[in-house]
């Protein structure tokens, strides 16, 4: 095999595509246990490797309204940047399909480009039965995806339970899935940007 062969297989192999949801969809965001108001409320973005967060903001919150009987969610973005301080970033969006709760289309408030598809196609759950934690992934354009891990609390998180959180549910997709470049922020992190701000 030459070398040209070998790159444009490296290539090929890293490329990824927007997944079908249903191929991705796990039994924990079944209609009959999952619900998008379990969304409502604050999220602390574990891990993420969202294009448009700057580089410069750190400690990524989420702080979910869904509206059911609109089909409608929103969504404000909260990050801690130098220089800015605490930035915000609003998001609205629409329920899809009631059979399938966790596939969304969403955009930048105002934003005047079509909605984008989002899907939250996998969630944990505490023996109490409230949901812990919530994976999502977007499709934004062709070849740009956004793969995020968000918890309820960031408390006691460390880059090693995140990841671990991360490998398993890339293996249960199949490796389908961009996890790459992702900026991981455990629970010391998010301490420490609580007491700058």
């Amino acid at each position: 095999m030459n070398k040209s062969l070998l790159v444009l297989t490296a290539v090929l192999v890293k490329a990824f595509s927007c997944p079908d949801y249903d191929f991705i969809a796990q039994q924990s965001v079944d209609s009959q246990l999952y619900s998008p108001q379990l969304l409502d409320g604050l999220w602390y973005m574990l891990a993420t490797n969202e294009p448009t967060l700057p580089p410069i903001c750190n400690c990524p919150r989420n702080n979910f309204t869904t509206s059911p009987a609109e089909s409608t969610y929103t969504y404000t973005n909260i990050d801690l940047c130098e220089v800015t301080g605490e930035l915000e970033f609003h998001v609205d969006g629409k329920l899809v399909d009631e059979g399938r709760p966790g596939l969304m289309k969403e955009h930048a408030r105002y934003s005047p480009l079509r909605m984008k598809t989002n899907m939250a196609f996998h969630a944990l759950y505490g023996p109490d039965g409230d949901m812990t934690h919530i994976y999502t992934y977007a499709c934004l354009a062709p070849n740009v995806f956004s793969f995020t891990l968000m918890g309820r609390s960031a408390k006691d998180e460390t880059a090693e339970t995140i990841q671990e959180m991360v490998d398993a549910v890339d293996e249960l997709t199949k490796n389908v899935l961009d996890v790459t470049k992702l900026k991981i922020t455990t629970g010391e992190d998010f301490d420490l940007c609580e007491n700058k701000n």
